[in-house]
């Protein structure tokens, strides 16, 4: 069985009202996990207001008790590793068991050019990216003492002491990102968890069979790597409560005179920044086609963030197919 769980982008205007209303709802519906980016700003147009993910999440944890709460995901080109593993101790305290650190290379150059990060280049990227996770799987596995020294990142004789009461071993370490020579060999090393963006059905399949390969080939194949994707997702009842969302298209001159049909089989086949654009009668089928392809999570970017009434119908929709679990221990 697959899981379905919800992903917002806080800094798009989230605010603390629709926060605190959206955790409670998606956990009373039933959802899996809820999950948030970790950015300073939206790629472009003016700045909006937005919440600091790791203070929204410990608040997710304070309001339910059963959801998973994570980062999808903190860039360690802006994160250090250590206080990401600190940060996932005062989690796992707050919410045992529940918290998922999400970590990734990085990639929008506008947030780091305007605070002073450096973003650098594909390959600085990725060797930043497994220093970090190395770190962060050392000081996870409560090793006693831990020397690194890297091109990025230098620990000298560091150990974190968790909390009273929590157990850093329940804290899942999730790898996003979608590079087949880049990001999936350092998740078939550390990551208990891969998740995919935004890949069509046949791409995401791909690359969840060559993660099985290098896990194989790491003597990791009796440690189960999960396989999640996240999701673009436009969402209604019928396709005239889609004309909103998809206003936009009409902007585009390729675009322009398709039909809803037409607009629908393009955005949802291309190969990487694709789109599910779906009703409430045909979401069920669509996801189906991700669960076929290994994934033990479908995460549903959520851009509705007040419209408790429509996640409602995504819930109910979801509960409609055989192979898609709402909330599922996996």
């Amino acid at each position: 069985m697959t899981a379905v769980s919800i992903y917002v982008e806080g800094q798009d205007g989230l605010c603390a009202t629709m926060w605190t209303t959206l955790a409670r709802a998606v956990e009373e519906l039933g959802f899996f996990g809820l999950y948030m980016s970790d950015h300073f700003l939206n790629t472009s147009g003016p700045a909006r207001g937005g919440l600091e993910p790791m203070v929204a999440l410990a608040h997710a944890a304070t309001l339910t008790t059963r959801l998973r709460i994570g980062t999808l995901v903190s860039p360690l080109s802006m994160r250090h590793p250590a206080q990401l593993t600190r940060h996932a101790h005062t989690m796992n305290a707050l919410a045992p068991g529940r918290f998922i650190l999400g970590v990734g290379a990085g990639w929008q150059a506008r947030e780091h050019e305007m605070f002073g990060f450096a973003l650098g280049s594909y390959r600085d990227r990725i060797q930043r990216l497994r220093e970090g996770v190395e770190i962060i799987r050392n000081l996870l596995d409560n090793h006693p003492s831990f020397t690194y020294v890297g091109s990025h990142f230098c620990l000298k004789n560091a150990t974190l002491r968790q909390p009273e009461g929590s157990s850093l071993s329940s804290v899942e370490l999730l790898i996003g990102g979608n590079s087949v020579s880049g990001i999936l060999p350092i998740a078939a090393q550390f990551a208990n968890t891969w998740n995919g963006v935004f890949l069509p059905p046949h791409a995401f399949r791909r690359r969840a069979s060559l993660l099985d390969e290098l896990t194989y080939d790491l003597g990791r194949a009796g440690v189960p790597i999960r396989k999640s994707v996240l999701c673009r997702l436009h969402f209604g009842f019928d396709e005239d409560s889609l004309a909103y969302d998809l206003a936009w298209t009409n902007k585009i001159s390729s675009l322009r005179d398709m039909s809803f049909q037409e607009k629908t089989e393009l955005l949802q086949t291309r190969t990487w920044g694709n789109r599910l654009i779906c009703t409430s009668a045909t979401i069920a089928r669509e996801l189906e086609r991700y669960s076929v392809g290994g994934a033990s999570e479908i995460i549903l970017a959520w851009s509705y963030f007040d419209d408790i009434d429509r996640l409602g119908l995504l819930a109910h929709s979801v509960s409609k197919s055989p192979t898609i679990r709402l909330s599922h221990q996996i």
